[in-house]
């Protein structure tokens, strides 16, 4: 896009995952370090959808807000004010770009609820519905262990992160007291029937590569240990021939490799 973009432009990325500073770093590397452009990411998008035929999609339901930071963080009230009036919802500000990273609600149930049922997934094609019937009460304790490992690492950058479980019900309107209880009966996402069926699937190439990665690279900046991120990153490498730790969405590719905290923080800011 480098070429045809022009000053002032806003790019908003649904969901951001850290997409602001790849671009940004990028926008650095080929020369175009005048060219002023704000970077906006979003936790995720706006809609509950998939593709249900040849450009046929099926909007299930839509979430109440969608929580968005801009790269510089300085901007982001700014940018919510030219993007409100071609979004479908209200925008809410967050701190900056690591906290929208952070906060994205697919963390915690699609890689690791997509890890430890890829036989129940490729067995049975993925036809049945994922987030009822992947997520049990042994698969909710794992998620919610993990769910810990992503606050703590907030925690040591300085930010308090929203719970799986306020998030889900505050974004979709519901009551729920478990995340386990959110999955089973959340009528937005039981209207899915269908599920992954192989682990090349998004919930794995994307959530895997570019939420678990930068939080496993966070915790080594900030000297924590996160076994469950990276053991379901070790299972993930094994699915797919591949090595995510290096061809995630690391540190070195966020632009952020041999900063300190109070650095990360400062060029987010």
């Amino acid at each position: 896009m480098l070429p045809h973009l022009h000053q002032g432009q806003t790019i908003l990325l649904m969901p951001g995952n850290y997409g602001s500073l790849v671009l940004n770093r990028i926008k650095q590397q080929q020369g175009y370090q005048a060219l002023d452009i704000t970077f906006v990411d979003a936790i995720s998008i706006p809609w509950a959808t998939r593709i249900i035929g040849p450009a046929q999609i099926a909007i299930l339901g839509m979430k109440q807000y969608l929580p968005v930071a801009a790269f510089p963080a300085r901007r982001t009230e700014q940018a919510i004010g030219r993007c409100k009036g071609i979004m479908p919802l209200p925008l809410r500000p967050l701190a900056h770009v690591i906290e929208a990273g952070l906060e994205n609600i697919n963390f915690g149930g699609h890689p690791l609820l997509t890890t430890l049922n890829m036989g129940l997934l490729e067995n049975f094609k993925g036809e049945f519905n994922y987030y009822r019937d992947c997520c049990s009460t042994s698969t909710a304790k794992a998620a919610a262990v993990m769910e810990q490992e992503r606050i703590r690492i907030g925690k040591a950058l300085g930010i308090e992160l929203t719970s799986e479980l306020d998030a889900m019900n505050s974004l979709y309107g519901m009551k729920c007291e478990s995340v386990y209880e959110a999955n089973r009966t959340s009528v937005t996402h039981g209207k899915l029937n269908s599920a992954p069926s192989s682990a090349s699937n998004r919930y794995i190439t994307e959530d895997a590569a570019y939420l678990l990665v930068p939080c496993f690279e966070f915790a080594k900046l900030t000297g924590l240990e996160t076994p469950l991120i990276e053991s379901c990153l070790h299972i993930d490498n094994a699915y797919n021939s591949t090595n995510y730790f290096e061809k995630g969405r690391t540190l070195q590719k966020m632009g952020l490799s041999e900063m300190s905290v109070a650095e990360v923080l400062n060029f987010v800011a």
